[in-house]
């Protein structure tokens, strides 16, 4: 737990001393406002709404690429300027954009079954058996929650890798890490507008940057 405590600080620090992070990261922050605070199921358009989906991936796959980038740059105290960057999160982007459409794919299929058992039994074996799938399902989203660095850096999907590089002392530090996510991102959602960009230019980028370092340590050991 030391390790993943010094790593959130150089996070912190390491976004903090590159101001031109949030910069790129208003993109996916203006595109995320629109979710937020526009009903697309108001707007009767399936249309506008695939689009606003395939806007937001290509998007986050693109900038998360771009920090995945500078921050391994960083770590190996190697210089990289801003047009190098992007011009490499340009190549490198595609990767990580198939892996990403997959795990959505995932989502929407075991979010879909389960809405679909709830409806249809409710007896306390289906309670039991939703609670074994959720607690499968959050268990192997942590074994690949290093997906991200590994695609870039690999030049793969990395769900292979992530899984098996995540351990059980890092299992629970990655467990940690999105739970506390998920608490404070639930707490910033409570105040409006506010709370939101807070997230997302904040929060958002310090865990792209926490899950690139950790990585590189876990390929290190």
């Amino acid at each position: 737990m030391k390790v993943l405590g010094k790593r959130v600080i150089d996070s912190f620090n390491f976004l903090f001393s590159n101001p031109i992070i949030f910069l790129v990261y208003l993109p996916i922050t203006l595109l995320g406002l629109i979710s937020v605070y526009v009903d697309f199921n108001t707007t009767g358009s399936t249309l506008l709404t695939i689009l606003y989906m395939v806007a937001m991936l290509v998007f986050t796959s693109f900038i998360f690429t771009f920090l995945i980038l500078k921050t391994a740059y960083h770590d190996s105290k190697k210089k990289i300027t801003f047009k190098q960057n992007v011009d490499l999160a340009a190549k490198k982007f595609k990767e990580l954009l198939l892996a990403e459409l997959i795990i959505v794919i995932i989502i929407i299929l075991f979010t879909s079954i389960m809405n679909i058992l709830s409806l249809i039994w409710t007896s306390n074996f289906t309670i039991a058996l939703l609670i074994v799938m959720a607690t499968v399902f959050f268990f192997s989203l942590i074994k690949i929650f290093l997906f991200m660095p590994s695609a870039v850096l690999k030049g793969n999907l990395g769900f292979r890798e992530s899984w098996k590089i995540t351990k059980t002392k890092r299992f629970i530090e990655l467990a940690v890490m999105l739970i506390g996510y998920i608490i404070i991102s639930s707490l910033l959602s409570m105040i409006p507008y506010v709370g939101y960009l807070i997230d997302s230019l904040v929060f958002g980028p310090m865990i792209v940057i926490l899950l690139t370092l950790l990585y590189l340590d876990y390929l290190k050991k």
